[in-house]
């Protein structure tokens, strides 16, 4: 299974240059997902890449924060912003990002295409398969 995530430009520069190695979210999937799509927020608002889900860690954000704040790619302050007063994170390990030479404009997938707010479990047949072709990328697809 695959999901679309929405990503905020700075962050979705920092997994690009290799700095931040796990996305922290408050809530987690509940399928087993194996790849995520990456959509960047405004003002980009397109697929821009994907990455391998590598492990998945469960804590509360201080001890999330002690272990894996060389690799987060954010500062602590944003850090803690992010989380306020959840007691529960999670820390997603990115694994082999990819980043489309084009971006793929979600509105030539769905018309109806609506941003994610956190997530959307997103399929295989989400993606035509004349995209490879289509959007100029040296990527496979799924």
């Amino acid at each position: 299974m695959n999901v679309l995530l929405s990503i905020r430009p700075k962050h979705v520069k920092a997994i690009e240059q290799g700095t931040k190695k796990y996305e922290f979210r408050k809530v987690i999937f509940r399928r087993s997902v194996d790849r995520i799509y990456i959509y960047e927020t405004s003002p980009t608002r397109q697929i821009v890449g994907y990455f391998e889900v590598g492990s998945i860690i469960e804590d509360c954000p201080d001890r999330l924060w002690s272990a894996l704040h060389n690799d987060s790619g954010l500062s602590e302050s944003d850090f803690l912003a992010y989380y306020g007063q959840s007691q529960h994170g999670f820390a997603i390990e990115i694994k082999n990002a990819v980043f489309f030479k084009t971006p793929i404009e979600p509105k030539d997938l769905s018309q109806d295409f609506i941003p994610p707010q956190s997530f959307r479990y997103f399929t295989e047949t989400s993606i035509p398969a004349n995209a490879k072709s289509l959007y100029g990328v040296d990527a496979e697809y799924p």
